[in-house]
């Protein structure tokens, strides 16, 4: 087994159970102890886990803003597979859809299915990969467009100016977007080159619509790109968390709720 799918397994584990025993990762990726053992110490060492007697546990410091592509994967999953599946219903035959990197993007991206004749453009590595699989077993027809530039090899994306400027040669019927936070100050994003993405994507589409989980609402980042009202639909499952301010916001303008129940 390769060396990042034991570790995205260890990363898994300390994630949704709070603690990964060094023995049962052993005995399920049917490898050594001490090759365990090594793994933990590297994630150890990144800051990814803890470290502690019998295998490893989340480290104390981890904020929501710092945790990689490999981990956020796992945060909130049923929830983020309930938002993929609502939002992946809005796609529409014969239309021009963008997707940007997110990993929400990513999830719904494994849901889409049955459309015909839609062309996805997205800077995304992993949903590229999801889409062209769909499309080569004939789940859904239709083009694949890869916005390249400089790859970041961490989150597994196209970035850069080349990456951005590239989008002002395409226009969107729709285009499915992600963040890190939204509130009424805006919507927001932790990485940068993904916000500046995101933000291009977004002027360059006819309808936009925002994913975005429960531990996002009423929170700030680093880089705002757009304000909550820019998006025709926002796709989420909590409605008892939007606050008496987001609501007053939100009933003064044309953006929809979609609850994924």
């Amino acid at each position: 087994m390769r060396i990042q799918q034991r570790r995205d397994y260890i990363i898994q584990k300390v994630t949704q159970d709070g603690f990964a025993s060094i023995a049962e990762a052993a005995r399920y990726l049917d490898v050594s102890i001490e090759t365990v053992r090594r793994d933990i110490n590297q994630l150890d060492q990144e800051g990814l886990i803890r470290k502690v007697r019998g295998g490893a546990e989340p480290t104390k410091k981890f904020l929501r803003k710092d945790i990689p592509r490999s981990m956020r994967l796992y945060v909130s999953e049923e929830e983020k597979n309930r938002i993929g599946q609502a939002a992946a219903l809005l796609i529409r035959d014969n239309s021009i859809v963008g997707l940007d990197c997110g990993v929400s993007i990513q999830i719904m991206a494994k849901y889409i299915s049955g459309v015909q004749n839609v062309t996805f453009v997205t800077n995304s590595l992993p949903i590229a990969t999801i889409i062209e699989d769909k499309m080569f077993c004939k789940e859904i027809t239709g083009r694949l467009v890869f916005i390249g530039g400089e790859i970041d090899i961490k989150n597994r994306f196209a970035r850069g100016a080349l990456a951005t400027d590239t989008l002002s040669f395409f226009h969107f019927d729709q285009a499915f977007l992600s963040c890190s936070a939204i509130s009424t100050h805006g919507v927001s994003c932790y990485n940068i080159e993904e916000s500046v993405f995101a933000a291009h994507m977004t002027k360059q589409a006819t309808q936009k619509i925002l994913l975005t989980e429960k531990d996002k609402i009423n929170k700030n980042s680093l880089h705002k790109y757009a304000e909550m009202t820019d998006f025709d639909f926002i796709v989420f499952s909590e409605p008892s968390l939007l606050t008496a301010e987001i609501k007053k916001v939100l009933d003064k303008s044309s953006t929809e709720i979609i609850l994924a129940t």
